[in-house]
């Protein structure tokens, strides 16, 4: 998995060129921009070759007090649009030759106009009913699969109001009337549906199917689309973690392990369960809080005991993620450095940040 992640990034400004030109130069784009240049040269050449190069012309429009360059704006949007007022036309061979070529091309660039607008109210109309819209602009968090791991998931990223997008097979009404989510009908494993959901521009994929290979296959899929978006996996057979991290999963989240630890101190040590069952919910006021501790934190050198004369009352801190490993309930003499992780659990109510 490490070797993976630096593979990835020695190929970073490649990347972004080709992600850049996939995701901003389509045919269409192609065709604006060609079409474009097009009417811009014929714009400049009318107003040089009959409004400026023509003496006669051009001292009309001086001493009428017009400019010849806007004039030349009225005359190729009359001419685009073919109405053809006359009161501006072209007088040698090559200003006509020009006026038909703007002419030909200007009806055809109305109706490939028309033709999008309508597209677009069209589909944005059956799209939004359907689950099939193509998404644009940032999104925070894809949610592929639908059940009670990604409701659950739902319900924790709603509340910091983050861009959401979930794809799933069925559809899924109630999810398109939610702020802040934007629902997609199709198969998560599909590089069609997942560019329409916008993943060559999303910051996390969060894959919660049932089904550990459609979740490994994802995993492959969304990888050769967005080598650099953070992936975390829902995988429920112990012996698919390894596949899933080969496939390049960043994290991987077993609830039936979680599940049957929880059921098993259930019947060992109810307080314990009841404890860890209430930490993760988003009913109670207490839960997690990793915080990263950059090199300007104001937290290095400090030792652990004075961290936690800080939080009292506040928050209790119950590891620190070091490049060694995990340091559980670590010694008060502990020094906090650089690039650590301190993972605390906090009370909601009183806790508002470390810095």
């Amino acid at each position: 998995m490490k070797d993976y992640i630096v593979s990835r990034k020695k190929n970073h400004s490649s990347f972004y060129f080709q992600d850049f030109v996939r995701r901003h130069l389509n045919a269409k784009r192609i065709a604006l921009i060609l079409l474009f240049i097009i009417f811009l040269s014929a714009y400049f050449s009318f107003v040089q070759i009959e409004l400026i190069q023509n003496q006669e012309v051009y001292n009309k429009i001086i001493a009428d007090g017009k400019n010849p360059y806007f004039e030349g704006i009225y005359w190729i949007i009359t001419t685009m649009a073919t109405v053809g007022y006359g009161d501006v036309v072209p007088l040698s061979m090559l200003g006509k030759s020009i006026a038909m070529i703007v002419m030909l091309v200007g009806v055809t660039t109305i109706g490939l106009i028309a033709s999008e607008v309508v597209s677009a109210i069209v589909s944005a109309n059956f799209g939004e009913l359907l689950g099939v819209n193509k998404i644009s602009g940032k999104v925070d968090y894809l949610i592929c699969g639908w059940n009670e791991v990604s409701n659950a998931t739902l319900k924790e990223l709603m509340q910091k109001r983050h861009r959401i997008v979930i794809i799933d097979n069925e559809r899924r009404d109630e999810l398109s009337k939610l702020d802040n989510v934007n629902f997609i009908k199709g198969n998560p494993v599909d590089r069609a549906t997942l560019e329409k959901a916008n993943i060559e521009n999303t910051s996390t994929v969060i894959l919660a199917m049932n089904n550990d290979s459609n979740v490994i296959l994802a995993i492959h899929v969304i990888r050769e689309l967005n080598p650099y978006v953070n992936i975390v996996a829902k995988i429920n057979s112990h012996d698919n973690i390894l596949l899933a991290e080969n496939a390049g999963a960043d994290h991987i989240v077993g609830p039936p392990v979680i599940g049957g630890k929880i059921l098993w101190e259930a019947y060992s040590q109810p307080s314990v369960a009841n404890w860890i069952t209430n930490l993760i919910s988003t009913e109670t006021n207490y839960g997690f809080y990793e915080h990263d501790v950059s090199k300007d934190s104001t937290l290095l050198g400090k030792r652990i005991k004075e961290l936690r004369k800080k939080l009292s009352g506040k928050a209790k801190l119950i590891g620190v993620d070091t490049p060694s490993g995990l340091e559980k309930v670590p010694d008060d003499e502990y020094e906090i450095k650089e690039g650590n992780k301190l993972i605390l659990i906090i009370n909601k109510a009183k806790f508002r940040g470390l810095e």
